[in-house]
């Protein structure tokens, strides 16, 4: 499935004051590239993956997730292209290059047993004309974003306007899950309010055990 053959680039005033319009195209093809010689597996999770689900949006990074078993070696990659580790944590990790077109990269780094399975779960898409790249599934985005907006309060709306347009989008075939992930954060209300506004048959959208 051809998701698009060209990305509009984004430009924007990044973190240390980079300016940079982002090749979408040329830094997947890299990565792709790159991390299959190291066995690094990965998956597009951030507005990239919103819209191969829903519409086309603006973007101004590429969102991936890996094993944080992983890590090291794409550190090593990435370094060795010129980017920057700007930020690192247990969970994320921030690298920006000074290059305008290679733009900026978060990684969510994967060693809790949903986040990996996640990555299991991932299935390639066409993104670009021959560059097929591992996507998450919209329940696992959707799991991603009640997380984020759990932690963050300042992004309940935007991240609640994603939902709703992963929650119409014909992939979205396994409720039960997207329930389970509602449930860890204590918001099975907003989830069954979602439920009851976009007019959806949860029995013929929960996956059969």
């Amino acid at each position: 499935m051809l998701i698009c053959d060209k990305w509009y680039f984004i430009g924007l005033k990044g973190v240390n004051e980079y300016n940079y319009f982002m090749d979408f195209k040329n830094v997947l093809n890299f990565l792709v590239s790159e991390f299959s010689k190291k066995d690094i597996d990965f998956a597009l999770v951030g507005g990239l993956a919103v819209s191969v689900y829903t519409q086309p949006r603006m973007t101004q990074d590429i969102d991936l997730m890996i094993l944080l078993s992983d890590f090291n070696k794409a550190k090593n990659i990435l370094e060795k292209a010129g980017y920057n580790l700007e930020y690192l944590s247990k969970d994320i990790a921030t690298f920006i290059s000074k290059a305008a077109l290679m733009g900026r990269i978060d990684f969510q780094l994967a060693h809790r047993k949903y986040a990996v399975s996640m990555i299991k779960r991932a299935e390639n898409f066409e993104l670009f004309l021959n560059l097929k790249v591992k996507i998450l599934s919209p329940e696992d985005i959707i799991g991603l974003k009640v997380q984020a907006y759990n932690n963050d309060p300042h992004r309940y709306h935007k991240d609640m306007a994603d939902i709703q347009e992963l929650l119409k989008s014909e992939r979205c075939k396994d409720l039960g899950l997207v329930e389970e992930y509602f449930r860890i954060f204590d918001r099975l209300n907003d989830f069954q309010r979602l439920v009851k506004e976009l007019n959806i048959n949860y029995e013929n959208k929960k996956k059969k055990e």
